[in-house]
C-alpha cells in the first residue's frame, strides 16, 4: 500500500433536514456511548482521503481501553446511498470494542454528486487508512467491513469487485470477514425488475437505468468471477421477503466461486431494529457476529436460514 497519510481533524457539515433529524435522532446513542465510554476511547472526524478531501472523507475511530485491538471493524452506515451519518452508533461500540476490536466508522460521499463507484472507493480508501495506522499495526491482519442496509451493500460490493481494493494496494484476500445487516441490493437487475410500489424507479434513480451499470454494482453478479472472497456473514430480516430472496442469490454466487458465506434470518426484527438493536444485552445479531470475528468462521446453518 502507499505510505502512511497523516490524520487531520475537521467538522461535518450537515446541510439537508434529514441529517438535522439524524442527529437529532441519535441522543440516545450518544447517552449509550457516555454510559460505557469506559469500554473504549474514541477520535472524531479524521480525514482519511489525500487532499483536497470531500467533507464527508471522515471518520471516527474507536479504541477499546487498556488493551491492543484483536482486530477492526469498518462500519458503513445506510440510507439509501443517499443520506446518513456515522455518528449514529447506537451500543455498537461497547459491543465491538468491549470484544477486543477497533471500531472505525466511515461517512462516504452521496448520490446524486457521485454514483455507486466512488461511494465503493471511499470504503476501499477509508479501509487502507484505517490499516495503515501505527497504533492498529497488530490488528491489520483481521479487517471486516460490516453493514446496514445500503452500507451493506457497499461492504459487500467492495469485497466482490476487487477493483476497489485494487486501487489501495489490497485485495478481498487481505479482509477478514464481512458482516451485512438486512441488505436487499445485491443483485440490482433482479431487484429492479421484481420491485413493486415505484421501488424498481428508485433503483434506476440510485444506479441508472444502463444494465451494464446495475450489473457492475450487482455483488451478487461480480462473486460469481472472485477467485478468493473472504467468509460473509449474512443477515437479513425474518419476515423480509426482498432481504432474503437477495441475501440467499448472494450466498449462492459466493458459493459458486468456491468461498464461503451463511444466511441469517433474523427474527423478531425490522429494517431499522436489527441496526439500532446492535451491542444490546441479549442480541443474537450481535452474539453472532462476535462470534464471527472472534473466530472468523461463519456459524452453522440455522433452520430456515
Amino acid at each position: 500500500m502507499s505510505g502512511p497519510r497523516t490524520a487531520t481533524l475537521a467538522p461535518i457539515c450537515c446541510a439537508t433536514l434529514l441529517c438535522a433529524l439524524a442527529i437529532a435522532g441519535n441522543d440516545a446513542s450518544a447517552y449509550a456511548e457516555e454510559a460505557n465510554a469506559s469500554a473504549f476511547s474514541v477520535q472524531r472526524d479524521l480525514t482519511y482521503a489525500e487532499a483536497p478531501a470531500h467533507e464527508r472523507h471522515r471518520l471516527d475511530l474507536y479504541m477499546p481501553k487498556d488493551r491492543q485491538p484483536a482486530g477492526i471493524v469498518i462500519w458503513i452506515h445506510g440510507g439509501g446511498w443517499q443520506r446518513g451519518d456515522k455518528s449514529r452508533m447506537d451500543t455498537k461500540p461497547e459491543a465491538i470494542c468491549g470484544a477486543g476490536f477497533a471500531l472505525a466508522a466511515i461517512n462516504y460521499r452521496f448520490v446524486p454528486e457521485v454514483t455507486f463507484r466512488e461511494q465503493a472507493a471511499d470504503v476501499a480508501a477509508a479501509t487502507a487508512w484505517v490499516i495503515e495506522q501505527e497504533s492498529l499495526n497488530a490488528a491489520k491482519d483481521h479487517v471486516f467491513l460490516m453493514g446496514h442496509s445500503a452500507g451493506a451493500h457497499l461492504a459487500a460490493l467492495v469485497a466482490a469487485d476487487g477493483k476497489y481494493l485494487a486501487a489501495q494496494d489490497m485485495s478481498p484476500g487481505d479482509l477478514a470477514g464481512i458482516v451485512l445487516l438486512d441488505g436487499a441490493g445485491y443483485d440490482l437487475p433482479a431487484r429492479r425488475d421484481q420491485s413493486a410500489d415505484g421501488l424498481g424507479r428508485f433503483f434506476e434513480n440510485v444506479f441508472g437505468k444502463d444494465e451494464a451499470a446495475m450489473r457492475e454494482a450487482s455483488p451478487a453478479i461480480q462473486a460469481l468471477d472472485a477467485s478468493e472472497l473472504p467468509p460473509f456473514l449474512i443477515f437479513h430480516v425474518a419476515g423480509r421477503v426482498d432481504a432474503r430472496k437477495q441475501s440467499h442469490w448472494l450466498a449462492e454466487a459466493i458459493h459458486t466461486s468456491g468461498n464461503e458465506a451463511r444466511v441469517v434470518p433474523a427474527s423478531g426484527k425490522t429494517h431499522g431494529t436489527i441496526n439500532r438493536e446492535f451491542g444490546q444485552p441479549n442480541d443474537e445479531v450481535t452474539r453472532l457476529t462476535l462470534d464471527f470475528l472472534t473466530s472468523g468462521k461463519v456459524p452453522p446453518v440455522a433452520a430456515g436460514g
